[in-house]
């Protein structure tokens, strides 16, 4: 098993699927949204040994997944517009979905969750492809529908995987 660098002399040991999925079990999470955690993660079985390791070890991180009212507490944003937010620091990450946007079980929330777990987890940055799950625009339900298995493809191996690193720096995404 390949080590994760977590800083200039320090690595940390790769964990399993399973040692994951404790881990996320016990995180501070609104129910409704558990789920898509468990969902992504459990395809982190399907990448490269050492994405699939940085995968895990990031998942580790995460230390919650709440609803807000409002994002105006955790973001700069005066139009009202941001609807997802994950935020990773060096020890853990936290991701935030307005509340009242669209429904749990909706498809727009499965990629609004993919979205803000491609930040968390998977490291992924925002893409320009206006068809893809990192692209910071919610897609259509009828769209998303229509194209999840291509989507959830490309999402983790496809042609169009985001840039991503393995390292762990300081980030903000908003969605």
């Amino acid at each position: 098993a390949l080590p994760i660098s977590c800083g200039p002399n320090e690595t940390k040991v790769p964990t399993t699927q399973e040692s994951v999925f404790e881990h996320l079990e016990n995180i501070n999470a609104d129910k409704e949204l558990k789920p898509y955690v468990f969902e992504v993660v459990s395809r982190c079985a399907e990448l490269s040994e050492l994405r699939r390791e940085a995968c895990y070890a990031r998942a580790m991180k995460l230390q919650s997944i709440k609803y807000l009212e409002n994002m105006s507490s955790e973001t700069e944003d005066p139009n009202g517009e941001v609807v997802g937010l994950c935020k990773v620091y060096a020890t853990y990450s936290r991701i935030w979905i307005l509340r009242n946007y669209v429904a749990a079980e909706s498809l727009k929330m499965r990629n609004l969750m993919w979205h803000e777990i491609g930040h968390c987890v998977l490291n992924y940055d925002h893409v320009e492809t206006r068809t893809h799950i990192m692209n910071p625009s919610v897609l259509s339900e009828e769209y998303l529908g229509d194209n999840w298995p291509l989507l959830a493809s490309d999402f983790l191996g496809g042609s169009n995987v985001p840039a991503f690193t393995l390292t762990d720096e300081k980030c903000d995404h908003c969605y």
